[in-house]
C-alpha cells in the first residue's frame, strides 16, 4: 500500500509568506513559548508541506511563531535564510503526497498526538532540570514553583469490597509533571 512517505522528500527553502497552513489543523499552540525556543535554539525541526495540496501538515506553530516574530521586526532565529529583500526563507520537508484530505488530517492529529501520549519520565526530567547551570528558556518548563508540601489521598475499593487507602507526601518542591499518572501507579501498586 503507497503512503505519503513512498515519496523522494527533500528540504526546499521556502518564503515563509508563501507557506500555506493547513486550513483545518486542531492543534493549539502556545506561540510565546515557541518563539522563545526559536530565539534559543534557531529553527530546528522543518515544518512539512503535502505537496497534493500545497499546504502544511506539520509545523504550524512554528511557522506561526516566525511569522509572528517577523512581523514585531525581530531578527530570524538561526537556520532561517534572508533574501535581500528581507523575506525570509524557511526550511521545509517537501515532495510527500497523502492521497486525500482526510488522510492528511489524519497524520496532522497522528503527528501531534502521539508525542502527547508518551509522557514524561517524571524522575529523569526532575534530575535534568536540577542540574546546576540548566536553563529552562525555550523548553516550555516552568521551573520556578514556592517550596510546599503536597499531600494526596485515595480511596479505592477491591474485588473483594474491601476499601483500601494510599497517598502521597512530598516534601519538597519536586511535582511529578504527570501528577495523575503518578497517583495511579501507586494506586495500582496498593
Amino acid at each position: 500500500k503507497a503512503t505519503a512517505m513512498d515519496s523522494k522528500s527533500q528540504i526546499k527553502w521556502l518564503p515563509l509568506s508563501e507557506i500555506e497552513r493547513w486550513p483545518r489543523n486542531p492543534k493549539k499552540h502556545d506561540i510565546p513559548g515557541i518563539k522563545d525556543s526559536l530565539r534559543r535554539f534557531g529553527f530546528i525541526e522543518t515544518p512539512v508541506r503535502d505537496e497534493r495540496t500545497g499546504k502544511l501538515v506539520a509545523g504550524h506553530g512554528r511557522i506561526e511563531g516566525l511569522t509572528s516574530m517577523r512581523d514585531a521586526g525581530e531578527d530570524p532565529p538561526g537556520n532561517v535564510r534572508v533574501r535581500p529583500d528581507g523575506e525570509w526563507l524557511v526550511p521545509i520537508t517537501c515532495g510527500l503526497s497523502f492521497k486525500d484530505d482526510l488522510t492528511a488530517e489524519a497524520y496532522i492529529i497522528a503527528s501531534n498526538r502521539l508525542t502527547e501520549l508518551g509522557g514524561w519520565d517524571d524522575l529523569l526530567v526532575h534530575d535534568i532540570v536540577t542540574t546546576p547551570g540548566f536553563d529552562a528558556l525555550g523548553t516550555g518548563l516552568v521551573l520556578e514553583m514556592p517550596d510546599t508540601n503536597l499531600v494526596l489521598d485515595y480511596f479505592r475499593p477491591t474485588a473483594d469490597h474491601r476499601m483500601l487507602y494510599g497517598g502521597r507526601v512530598s516534601y519538597s518542591t519536586a511535582t511529578p509533571l504527570n501528577l495523575a499518572a503518578s497517583m495511579q501507579r501507586r494506586m495500582a501498586r496498593t
